[in-house]
């Protein structure tokens, strides 16, 4: 009769089968996700048509405080006559753009009606890295402010949930975000640099992000985030690679721990 122990090397396959696991039903999260966002696009028709769509924080879409992001994701809006926050510029950090790395530019907003919508205005090249003369800029929010203080020409927006968010391999906020210099975007840090630059007022914030569509006089580059069937298949490949990891890991485990046990039985 066979017995088995664990050792070491087992729980680490043990392990390493977690960790498969793990990152299976994450790969399989997203895919679900984009194909909801997916469908939502098929439906709203994020594409830019011959009429204009409904201003955002105005009579015809005004904000509401039981509004959420999954209800505005991948509708397209117009944004116009509101005012930019001075101060409330935040970068993105390691955001590539056709192998090139760079930034997601992020203003704030106030609208017609008071209340305040983050917009992604746009990609910036930035050279890799946090530290050094090339981050200050960023750091500082020293460059990529919006020309003017108003929106006085109006441009379209389509509105996203998600900010294609980059694993954290830390949770320590001072490594996270650097001055105006984030590895992601965080709403409630972006409530309290709100906070701090609008002391004393009721903050009316969108739950979403809306991500600028036309061109911009401004150099950043618009690349708006396009959902495809092929992106969605990728995660399942991803999703079948990590469930074989899994498998492998569980037969050496037992392998590893069936053979330990045999060497000791001698």
């Amino acid at each position: 009769m066979t017995h088995y122990r664990l050792n070491p090397a087992a729980l680490f396959c043990i392990g390493l089968a977690m960790l498969g696991l793990g990152l299976t039903y994450w790969q399989l999260s997203r895919a679900a996700f984009k194909e909801q966002q997916l469908a939502r696009a098929t439906q709203n028709g994020t594409t830019t048509g011959a009429a204009r769509p409904p201003a955002l924080g105005s009579a015809a879409r005004p904000w509401s405080q039981e509004e959420s992001a999954q209800a505005l994701d991948q509708k397209t809006y117009w944004l116009q006559g509101g005012q930019w926050i001075a101060g409330g510029q935040i970068f993105l950090d390691n955001r590539a753009l056709n192998g090139r790395a760079g930034v997601h530019v992020m203003s704030p907003v106030r609208l017609e009606d008071g209340s305040i919508a983050w917009v992604n205005r746009g990609w910036a090249p930035k050279l890799p890295g946090s530290q050094g003369p090339a981050a200050e800029p960023f750091i500082q929010a020293a460059v990529h402010s919006p020309v003017q203080a108003a929106l006085q020409e109006g441009f379209e927006v389509v509105a996203h949930q998600s900010l294609m968010r980059r694993v954290e391999l830390t949770d320590n906020s001072e490594v996270l975000r650097q001055g105006s210099l984030w590895q992601n975007f965080d709403s409630q840090a972006a409530h309290e640099l709100l906070s701090r630059l609008l002391p004393g007022e009721q903050l009316r914030v969108w739950p979403a992000i809306f991500w600028r569509t036309s061109l911009s006089k401004d150099g950043l580059i618009q690349q708006p985030p396009k959902i495809v069937q092929d992106d969605i298949a990728k995660h399942y490949g991803y999703a079948f690679q990590w469930v074989l990891l899994t498998l492998v890991a569980l037969f050496f485990a037992w392998k590893l721990s069936r053979r330990t046990q045999s060497l000791e039985l001698e």
